[in-house]
C-alpha cells in the first residue's frame, strides 16, 4: 500500500516538474506550507541573531571613537543585545507566529537606534560628527545586508 502511494506521488511530482510554472498539487499543499513555515521560522531566528551580533559589534567602534562613554556604551548595548537575544529565543520557542518573529527585527532596530542616539548625545568627544556620519553608513549597510 505504501509503495502505491510512493509511485503515485512520484508520478505527480515528475509531472509537476515538467511544467514551466510549478504548482504544488492539492494533496501536498498543507505539508508544503508546514515545511515552508518551519524553514522560514529558522531563517528568522538566524537573521535576528546575526542582527544582534552586528549591533553588538558596534561596541568596539564606540570604545575607540567615543572613549568618554565607551564603558557606558558597553554596558547599555551589551544589556540591550542580551535582552533582545533572550526575547528572540523566547519567540522561537513559545510563539509559532511568523508575523511576530518578522516584526522582531524592525522593533529591535528602533530600540537600538534610540540607544545609539542617547549614547552619542552623552559624549563630549570631538569625533562625534565623524562618528555620526560613519555610523549612519554602517547601520544602513548592516540593515541592507540583513
Amino acid at each position: 500500500m505504501i509503495n502505491e502511494y510512493k509511485k503515485e506521488s512520484r508520478l505527480l511530482i515528475q509531472k509537476a516538474l515538467e511544467q514551466s510554472f510549478i504548482s504544488v498539487p492539492a494533496q501536498f499543499r498543507q505539508e508544503f506550507f508546514r515545511y515552508q513555515q518551519a524553514q522560514l521560522f529558522k531563517f528568522f531566528l538566524q537573521v535576528n541573531l546575526v542582527a544582534q551580533l552586528a549591533y553588538f559589534s558596534y561596541i568596539f567602534a564606540d570604545w575607540f571613537m567615543l572613549p568618554d562613554i565607551g564603558f557606558i556604551a558597553f554596558l547599555v548595548k551589551g544589556s540591550y543585545t542580551l535582552c533582545m537575544t533572550l526575547i528572540t529565543f523566547a519567540i522561537y520557542k513559545y510563539s509559532k507566529s511568523n508575523l511576530v518573529f518578522d516584526l522582531m527585527l524592525p522593533a529591535s532596530i528602533v530600540g537600538a537606534t534610540a540607544i545609539w542616539f542617547w549614547l552619542v548625545n552623552l559624549s563630549q568627544s570631538p569625533d562625534v560628527p565623524i562618528y555620526l556620519y560613519a555610523s549612519l553608513v554602517f547601520i544602513v549597510l548592516a540593515n541592507l545586508c540583513i
